[in-house]
């Protein structure tokens, strides 16, 4: 049977063979060993090299010889993957079960973790919320019934689900009617892609583990909190803590023909990530605020995705707000780059967040120049937030 080389090693993983730490960073190959460590597998990896196929084939051999079956099995499935596109995320986790089982009721919530975990990212990619309800469940939805479950795996109890790169999903319903009218072709679409979602899981998931490395070092949960702005929100702590509670988990996101990176979460990060839950369902609620101030920074991700703006608030959010963060569209971001370079305050209208010890507003309904002499008066509503200015500019970090 012949096989991609970039698909063995998804191959190998599913098997539950482990590959063995890499001695040198220009090693000619890895090296792969069996789950009961009777069998180890060379995996070459110069494919200029003379000997590269009759080794790839005898390490193929020796791999597909512990279970033809399933070997097969899987091969055809990363074919598949490939071809239509699909991302492979998998949760792995370590229980007292034997290889490949756990208790029902176990089995039945990692399924539904795992569920919980891809919906908080899809409404991550949207805006960032410390929490979200129901906010963007139109999204969400759409991206699970448009992903699939693998079968299952050998080894530690495995889920694995299959989800499309290239598909965009419209971010509301209404997104949707206003993309069909007949006047769709002036609109930006308001879509995010498969890709763009599980980025953002991605990216939570590194924004977590640098939180609880710093953690171990300092037991502090503000870090958690003001990782929101990296995808980080309650209903993904609160996930991830019930499904690493009693048992090691790893977490691999394999997108296009990567292999992958595998991201573990030790059972006793459990309970840090449970407190971290705590403090992020206890941020304050977004409120309805419009703010006047002077922009002095602005930042844009390679491509022009990104598009961020720090404000130097004057007016509104009640004399609380020293300094905001906000997230502009394309025409949005144009006229902040405007009032820049022409020294005038800009003023934005939106739902403000407080997110650690930054302000953020997401997707703005207004943005426009003013003159110094009619800056509105602060508007916000009646419920406004209880908290203390922004630290100095020295202390909040960088955009």
């Amino acid at each position: 049977m012949t096989i991609e080389p970039s698909d063995l090693g998804a191959v190998l993983y599913r098997l539950a063979w482990s590959r063995e730490p890499m001695t040198t960073e220009r090693a000619p190959f890895e090296i792969w060993q069996s789950p009961d460590g009777a069998l180890e597998a060379f995996v070459p990896l110069d494919q200029s090299a003379g000997d590269y196929q009759g080794l790839l084939d005898r390490a193929v051999g020796l791999v597909r010889s512990s279970d033809p079956v399933v070997f097969d099995r899987f091969v055809r499935e990363q074919e598949m993957k490939r071809d239509a596109d699909l991302a492979e995320t998998t949760w792995r986790k370590e229980t007292p079960a034997p290889p490949g089982l756990i208790t029902w009721l176990s089995g039945e919530e990692m399924h539904l973790l795992a569920r919980d975990q891809l919906v908080a990212s899809a409404k991550a990619t949207v805006e960032r919320r410390a929490y979200y309800g129901s906010r963007s469940a139109y999204l969400a939805k759409n991206f699970i019934d448009s992903s699939f479950m693998a079968a299952p795996a050998a080894g530690s109890f495995i889920v694995t689900a299959l989800s499309p790169l290239g598909r965009s999903f419209y971010i509301s319903q209404a997104a949707e009617n206003r993309a069909t009218a007949a006047d769709a072709r002036l609109v930006d679409p308001e879509r995010v892609s498969g890709r763009e979602i599980l980025k953002t899981y991605e990216v939570a998931l590194d924004a977590l583990q640098v939180c609880l490395a710093d953690y171990a070092k300092a037991p502090r949960i503000e870090p958690f909190v003001e990782a929101v702005s990296s995808g980080v929100s309650y209903e993904l702590t609160k996930s991830l803590s019930e499904l690493v509670a009693g048992g090691d988990t790893a977490v691999v996101i394999s997108r296009g023909q990567s292999q992958g990176r595998e991201v573990v979460f030790e059972a006793p990060t459990a309970q840090v990530l449970a407190r971290a839950t705590t403090a992020l369902s206890r941020d304050p609620e977004p409120i309805d605020a419009t703010l006047t101030g002077e922009v002095t920074l602005l930042s844009r991700s390679v491509g022009g995705g990104d598009r961020v703006i720090r404000l130097d608030v004057m007016t509104g959010g009640g004399g609380a707000i020293g300094k905001a963060r906000v997230r502009l569209n394309a025409e949005q971001y144009e006229m902040a780059l405007e009032a820049h370079r022409e020294e005038a305050p800009l003023l934005v209208r939106g739902e403000l967040s407080r997110e650690g010890n930054l302000y953020w507003m997401y997707r703005p309904d207004r943005v426009s120049i003013v003159a110094p002499e009619i800056q509105p008066a602060s508007t916000t509503t009646s419920r406004d937030f209880d908290q203390p200015e922004l630290p100095s500019e020295g202390s909040d970090g960088p955009t």
